[in-house]
């Protein structure tokens, strides 16, 4: 009886070794590294080059989301904020932005609306969809009210009295020209002409 153990155990050592050569020396093994080896070597660079070409947005792609910014003001002028960030560079310069309040006609350059947005390239366009007591509210970025940056903008609203108030809607981010915008042609022809990076 202690010899069929014997010679289970050494049977089961032998086919252990033999099976870890074999799995170790195959090419399919040699290739399996860690997540971090796999994500730095085959899925980032994959991505990257696909998605996000050196970190920028491709000109002429447009990036969507929604917003709603809102308090209860103690009267006229109460404040608040809220934030739009697009993730990554969406522009080389600052965009050109727009706020169409609710049940505003929208500039050429703002062609969607709150259900469908769309910006022209090189414009943040803001859709607001609803409001109530709303007052003044605006984008705000590095240059004052009715700027944004390369990377994001900020909202803000003012109550036109005491209570609630609040502003809702949808905005567009369309990535202009890789030279960081357009020049603009000859006063009133609306000709756009766009620089070679």
């Amino acid at each position: 009886m202690k010899q069929d153990r014997r010679w289970k155990t050494v049977a089961l050592i032998a086919a252990s070794l033999t099976l870890g050569i074999v799995v170790a020396g195959t090419p399919a093994t040699a290739h399996i590294g860690g997540w971090v080896h796999n994500w730095n070597n085959h899925i980032k660079p994959q991505a990257d080059a696909r998605y996000l070409p050196g970190g920028k947005l491709p000109a002429g792609k447009t990036i969507r989301g929604s917003f709603n910014m809102g308090d209860v003001a103690a009267g006229a002028g109460g404040l608040a904020t809220t934030s739009l960030g697009w993730g990554w560079r969406v522009f080389h310069n600052q965009p050109e932005t727009h706020f169409i309040p609710a049940g505003s006609a929208a500039p050429a350059e703002c062609p969607g609306t709150h259900i469908d947005p769309k910006a022209a390239p090189g414009h943040l366009c803001v859709y607001e969809r609803t409001n109530l007591n709303a007052g003044l509210r605006n984008t705000n970025g590095p240059q004052g009210d009715g700027s944004a940056s390369p990377f994001g903008a900020g909202l803000f609203i003012r109550s036109a009295g005491a209570g609630s108030f609040y502003s809702i809607g949808t905005w567009a981010a369309t990535s202009g020209p890789k030279s960081g915008g357009a020049l603009r042609g000859p006063a009133g022809s609306g000709a756009e002409l766009g620089i070679a990076p």
